[in-house]
Order: structure tokens, then C-alpha cells, then sequence
């Protein structure tokens, strides 16, 4: 998904799981209390299709990198 330049975020799917990247990790960090129970990096998080990511959590990751992205545009 993009977002004027920079990809906004990405998601993959695995024989085992589902990865969400967001190109980001201060995205990964703020949201980090939702997260809980999910398998996370720097840069991603996995889950599977019997627990997924809520999508409540998803909209949230997918705003707060528009909001990244539009900061760094207006420096």
C-alpha cells in the first residue's frame, strides 16, 4: 500500500503464517501492547490465520505509518 511515495506498509503470507510490514520499527514500538501474543521483530509481525492481527490494530499500524510518512514530508 502506498502513501505519496514511500510504501505505506506490506503483508505476506507464508505456508505458516501471515507477516505485516511496516517498514518501520517506531511503528512496531508504538503499538507494542497490542501486539502482545503475536510474534513481532524490528520491522514486523506474524500471525496466523487461526489468531489473526484484529483489524482494529491493523487500521491503527496503517495510520500511524501514514502519519510517519507525512511527517517526514513536511521537514
Amino acid at each position: 500500500m502506498m502513501h505519496l511515495a514511500p510504501a505505506r506498509i506490506s503483508a505476506r503470507a507464508t505456508r505458516t503464517h501471515v507477516g505485516v510490514y511496516p517498514f518501520s520499527p517506531p511503528a512496531i514500538d508504538a503499538l507494542a501492547a497490542d501486539l502482545v501474543g503475536f510474534s513481532t521483530s524490528k520491522g514486523t509481525v506474524r500471525f496466523s490465520p487461526e489468531h489473526p492481527l484484529p483489524d482494529d490494530v491493523l487500521d491503527r499500524l496503517v495510520l500511524f505509518r501514514r502519519d510517519e510518512i507525512d511527517a517526514m514530508r513536511t521537514r
